[in-house]
């Protein structure tokens, strides 16, 4: 039925190319683009009508790649990767120099839009495939939001995934340059994929498991002392030891299910927002060739992230987490003044209160923006991928910022009193 539906829309899309084609010919001649706009248009959907969705697919990504929000060409592309003859392909390279970095071990899995190559239990593989595709369709959700033509990607997308913490670790130092000890996942623009583990097996939740742990070993302990005074005839002191054990007991059980919860939540937002920047440059909303402000990057990201992904997401929706490691960020004085901190495209830091501010921020500024200040926040991703740099300057990041929201003075005191803080004057 879903393979009918969208060969119904693929063919409505192909009469409607058709009749455009052939019809209302002084309508086009007024309100045709430049010529190599309506050659590629031309192009696209006669090859289209042919079957030849290879040739159609080229011309369509040529005119988008001058053009990411030429919604006709958006459109066309849109439904002709959703037409089943026309299946979305794997980078096949990029797969066998993963696995080779990989080693043994890894297993392969594939979702419409993702590749997944994981040493992972197999369910848990599973629910992050599923929620990489749940944030795939959020993102779509996003970009009608922000006014953006939403461009499929060429290829599959890679993710990979581990097991164990440490093998995650190394893997990131050796193949991707990652070394911060605080990084639970990344997305690698040189070699364009995602990388994250099972956070269950993370350092810190394996340190709290054996706390937890520790609890039942000592209400494990109390119960058998228990049993000896009971036997000895000290009935009461006997009770008082598995009052203590029954308490010690529901302690750990209240404490491994606030842990498990906590896990679930944290883990479930890191694959978001990994997704997410693998989403942003892979269907043209980033370049892998131009650099972009650390607040629009992350920004966006963070905004996606949510612990409940069933209902829908992204900076139209409250993240109070973030918002208090916001507030907590402004009170302790880590807040950046605006015109410095849209300048910033890498952190220069490795202190991890400091980045978590950044990122605090990034987010904030980002959801700001998009409710105040979005249609300029829609040309701003546009305007960094229209450099002619990719290595876009300090300076002309504040340039660029300013010519779309103003001077960052300014609107920090107006961000600040929405969120609830006077501004230094």
């Amino acid at each position: 039925m879903d393979a009918m539906l969208r060969s119904k829309r693929f063919l409505c899309v192909l009469v409607s190319s058709a009749v455009l084609l052939a019809g209302a010919a002084s309508e086009r001649a007024v309100h045709a683009g430049p010529p190599r706009e309506s050659a590629l248009i031309h192009l696209a959907r006669a090859a289209m009508a042919e079957g030849d969705y290879a040739r159609s697919e080229a011309a369509l990504r040529r005119l988008l790649s001058d053009q990411p929000d030429h919604a006709e060409a958006a459109e066309m592309l849109r439904a002709l990767q959703d037409h089943p003859a026309n299946t979305l392909e794997p980078d096949e390279q990029s797969i066998a120099d993963t696995l080779a970095e990989l080693g043994h071990g890894f297993r392969r899995s594939e979702s419409r839009h993702f590749v997944v190559l994981s040493n992972a239990s197999p369910s848990w593989t599973r629910q992050r495939q599923q929620l990489l595709e749940r944030t795939y369709h959020q993102y779509q959700r996003l970009m009608r939001r922000l006014d953006l033509e939403a461009i499929p990607p060429k290829r599959k997308m890679l993710c990979v995934l581990f097991a164990d913490h440490d093998e995650y670790s190394e893997f990131a130092r050796l193949f991707d340059g990652v070394e911060a000890p605080w990084v639970a996942g990344y997305y690698a623009s040189r070699t364009n994929r995602c990388v994250f583990y099972d956070d269950t097996n993370s350092p810190s939740v394996r340190g709290a498991m054996q706390q937890i742990a520790e609890f039942d070993q000592q209400a494990e302990s109390l119960t058998s002392k228990a049993r000896e005074a009971k036997r000895s005839g000290r009935s009461q002191e006997g009770e008082r030891l598995e009052a203590h054990a029954r308490k010690l007991t529901a302690h750990a059980t209240h404490e491994r299910k606030r842990l498990d919860a906590h896990v679930r939540e944290i883990s479930t937002s890191k694959a978001i927002h990994e997704a997410t920047h693998l989403i942003a440059f892979n269907c043209g909303l980033q370049t892998r060739t131009h650099r972009f402000p650390f607040w629009i990057t992350e920004g966006l990201a963070v905004s996606m992230e949510t612990g409940d992904p069933d209902k829908p997401f992204g900076p139209d929706f409250e993240n109070e987490l973030r918002a208090k490691e916001f507030r907590e960020a402004v009170d302790g004085g880590r807040f950046m003044p605006l015109r410095a901190f849209v300048a910033i495209a890498t952190p220069d830091t490795h202190d991890h209160d400091e980045v978590g501010a950044m990122y605090a921020q990034a987010d904030a500024l980002f959801r700001y923006l998009f409710r105040f200040e979005r249609e300029s926040l829609s040309h701003f991703f546009r305007d960094v991928a229209r450099e002619k740099s990719g290595l876009v300057s300090q300076a002309r990041l504040v340039e660029l910022f300013e010519s779309r929201f103003g001077d960052p003075r300014k609107l920090e005191r107006r961000m600040l009193r929405h969120y609830g803080f006077e501004p230094v004057r």
